[in-house]
């Protein structure tokens, strides 16, 4: 007998009323639930399991602002007990997507250790994705962006829809807004996510074909396979590649023989007007500066007689040729033998 009165009023205030409770809450007759949870508290309010009880029943029943309350006043009461924190933070990102503030709700899910995180965290991304499409078809391209960047949060790595299918929506977007290097980006992007998706190699191959990326795009279209017509483009590119070869090999002739057409413009001044002599008696510096300028007239004069038939011979415009000098000089092509 003294064992039992003493087991007895060694037990916690309240107890009695939390045991029923927690029977009513398993067959599910919550109100009653409520009752003796509520009697616990008043026998006992500084017992943190006792309000966390009741939360779970607010939440069970949906009251989400009545289990909030209740799990933030078990976690001030048992601050060591992160169970009672993460319901904190999972009921309160669950009334923040009640009302629709789905951004707000990220960070208290992202806390929160319940299995009912990834579907949560699911639904916004989700809603986010949604509305991007849906900003995009009303052609607000920049809010539409927005929706996809917040979609691509960190804390949505591998949930819900992939990331690569989001940075191919961004590519579309950029698209409509005539971004080409904007949707290059967003397709590289998806490429790394997903390197075998055909589609994000086909649709890049075809952008840095239009930019005459030739040997970039003949990459791409070889990692399509067999996508649409990536083989056709592929060995068109190949085509182009061989082309521009040709093309860049004509280039340097015609620059090799206006180097010679220079060269021979100089000479030519030379030999009509030969440089004076210093040890000659009648050098002086005047005579040596006219000396110079008749050189230098006869040599413009004649260089651009020789680029006139450089150009006439190859069917093309001073500027054309001005431009593979232009060439020449940024890719440096060696110097023709003298």
């Amino acid at each position: 007998m003294a064992f039992i009165v003493m087991f007895i009023s060694c037990s916690p205030k309240g107890i009695d009323s939390y045991e029923r409770a927690e029977a009513f809450r398993k067959i599910g007759e919550y109100e009653k639930a409520i009752v003796e949870y509520k009697a616990a508290i008043e026998s006992n309010p500084a017992n943190a399991q006792f309000y966390s009880g009741l939360a779970l029943v607010y939440e069970i029943h949906g009251d989400l602002d009545n289990a909030l309350e209740r799990y933030e006043h078990a976690s001030k009461l048992s601050p060591e007990n992160k169970h009672y924190l993460s319901k904190y933070n999972l009921v309160k990102g669950m009334l923040l997507l009640s009302s629709r503030n789905y951004e707000e709700a990220v960070p208290f899910l992202v806390k929160t250790t319940d299995s009912k995180k990834d579907s949560l965290l699911s639904e916004i991304k989700t809603y986010y994705v949604e509305l991007a499409r849906n900003e995009c078809s009303a052609g607000r391209y920049g809010d539409s962006e927005r929706a996809l960047r917040i979609a691509l949060y960190p804390v949505f790595q591998n949930i819900g829809i992939s990331n690569d299918n989001l940075f191919y929506l961004l590519s579309e977007i950029c698209d409509k807004q005539g971004d080409n290097v904007g949707r290059i980006r967003n397709l590289r992007m998806a490429i790394s996510q997903n390197p075998r998706k055909k589609l994000y190699h086909y649709d890049l191959g075809k952008l840095c074909l239009s930019a005459k990326d030739y040997r970039v795009a003949m990459w791409e279209f070889e990692e399509a396979g067999d996508y649409k017509d990536a083989s056709r483009l592929h060995n068109l590119c190949k085509q182009r590649i061989e082309e521009e070869k040709q093309k860049e090999a004509e280039r340097r002739q015609i620059w090799r023989e206006l180097i010679k057409a220079e060269d021979r413009a100089m000479k030519e001044s030379r030999r009509i007007y030969p440089d004076l002599d210093p040890l000659d008696p009648g050098y002086s510096q005047s005579a040596y500066l006219e000396r110079f300028q008749e050189q230098e007239a006869l040599r413009t004069k004649l260089y651009k007689k020789y680029k006139n038939e450089l150009a006439e011979k190859y069917g093309l415009t001073q500027k054309q040729l001005d431009e593979i000098g232009m060439e020449a000089i940024e890719k440096d092509w060696p110097l023709p033998p003298y």
